[in-house]
């Protein structure tokens, strides 16, 4: 089953789409990465805070993505972006990337537990996936890049119910970043 590695950083700007240099970077990023790793990389801003940005791709395992970071192609694309941003955290969960539904808005949320929504509505997506109220979609899976439980939900939301969830439970909004000219 292929995983989902997140990333986030910082930018060292406002706004990615107000810099024409560090969008072409992005693409770069995404073209060389995906064909090394046979996935989409798909780009995301943070709803409340745009110059959060996160990057959500797919890996066969950990090892696979490990062996990308090294690369010299990552490394030739990370030194060019290097002025415009700084990496804050890299985790990679056991949710099958294949089956996250291709959104422009998402909810990711950390919890200490594999939560169970208490209306218990078994819906669409991955196997243990389930449908919300508001929420089109929604994973759960675990950390696996180390050695306490820590469990990752992703959720799928239109973007007003998404806006107003409560931002202070461990979740952040996130809206997709488009990469086009």
């Amino acid at each position: 089953m292929p995983i989902t590695e997140i990333v986030a950083m910082d930018l060292l700007i406002k706004l990615p789409s107000q810099s024409p240099p560090l969008i072409k970077y992005f693409q770069t990023l995404a073209h060389r990465q995906s064909a090394y790793s046979a996935y989409p990389v798909l780009f995301f801003t943070d709803v409340r805070s745009p110059g959060k940005v996160y990057i959500i791709s797919g890996w066969h395992d950990v090892e696979s993505s490990y062996a990308w970071l090294g690369s010299p192609e990552r490394l030739e694309i990370m030194k060019l972006l290097e002025p415009f941003q700084t990496i804050q955290s890299r985790i990679y969960v056991d949710i099958d990337f294949d089956n996250i539904p291709r959104s422009d808005v998402l909810r990711l949320k950390k919890q200490d537990s594999y939560e169970v929504n208490p209306r218990g509505a078994v819906g669409i997506g991955a196997e243990g996936s389930r449908a919300l109220p508001l929420c089109h979609w929604e994973a759960c899976g675990q950390q696996l890049d180390t050695e306490t439980t820590t469990w990752y939900t992703i959720q799928i939301f239109n973007l007003k119910n998404l806006k107003a969830l409560n931002q202070n439970d461990n979740s952040v909004s996130m809206q997709r970043l488009s990469l086009s000219g």
